[in-house]
């Protein structure tokens, strides 16, 4: 039993070096992160944050860019605020503030921001235009590997998941993003 608890403890003062990072700033996080991957998405649980030394300045805004670094300076992975949630202060010097901080996944942000084509064009200027509001978030085109032809899109304030879940069905792509906002869109074909 000693044991389970030693490990427990020595596993949180691992985990007690990770930090979040936003305006140039480092939090501490206090608890356990989850991270879990599967084929299509990197999903985490919520962040506890010492927030002991802060103002109200230092609050994130709604879906500003959040990164989870290691130990090692690594990065883990990027979020963005979903909402926070302050602690509540019953005494009036209080030693311990915590933040407790959501995240959306960088993939979740393709539910967010939305788009309009109405136009003729090359797939891969369609495909362009379509990341454009992540590539404003800092998003990078890691792999477009396609068979170039010439299309035509009507598409009025859909959002980015809408425009390339549509381009993946009619056209035959595979896309995903992961937890380092770089961006894959590959021909179905072309993987095999």
């Amino acid at each position: 039993m000693w044991l389970l608890q030693y490990q427990r403890l020595l596993e949180g003062q691992a985990l007690i070096n990770m930090i979040a990072r936003w305006n140039n700033k480092d939090y501490r996080i206090i608890d356990n992160i989850e991270i879990k991957k599967s084929s299509r998405e990197v999903t985490y649980t919520d962040l506890k944050l010492d927030f002991s030394k802060c103002t109200i300045e230092d609050l994130p805004c709604a879906q500003q860019e959040v990164q989870i670094i290691d130990k090692d300076g690594k990065l883990k992975f990027t979020g963005f605020v979903s909402k926070h949630k302050l602690p509540e202060l019953n005494k009036i010097i209080t030693p311990q503030k915590e933040l407790n901080l959501s995240l959306y996944t960088p993939r979740q942000m393709t539910t967010i921001r939305t788009v309009t084509i109405m136009r003729t064009a090359m797939l891969s200027e369609i495909i362009a235009q379509t990341l454009m509001p992540l590539y404003q978030d800092g998003f990078v085109l890691k792999t477009l590997n396609i068979e170039d032809k010439s299309v035509t899109i009507k598409l009025i304030s859909k959002t980015v998941e809408e425009v390339l879940n549509y381009l993946s069905k009619k056209y035959s792509l595979y896309w995903n993003i992961n937890e380092f906002k770089e961006i894959e869109i590959d021909d179905i074909n072309y993987l095999f």
